[in-house]
């Protein structure tokens, strides 16, 4: 039987804790199809090699501190 590879998948609420970008600012670019993802009924999820694929691309992510400074703002 052939083997299947299996990705990490994280769901935005992993990701924002990850990155810095909110889940808004996630679901706006799924919004715009800027990336892809998995849909397991009504969850989204999105796979580690499009993370991969945004990181290697240039995507640099805010610092937490950097968020909570423009909302004190």
């Amino acid at each position: 039987m052939k083997k299947i590879g299996v990705a990490k998948l994280f769901s935005l609420q992993e990701l924002e804790s990850l990155t810095g970008k909110t889940v808004g600012s996630w679901r706006k670019d799924i919004r715009e199809r800027r990336i892809d993802i998995v849909r397991l009924g009504r969850l989204v999820r999105v796979p580690e090699e499009e993370i991969a694929r945004l990181y290697n691309g240039g995507f640099v992510p805010r610092t937490v501190r950097e968020r909570h400074e423009k909302a004190s703002a």
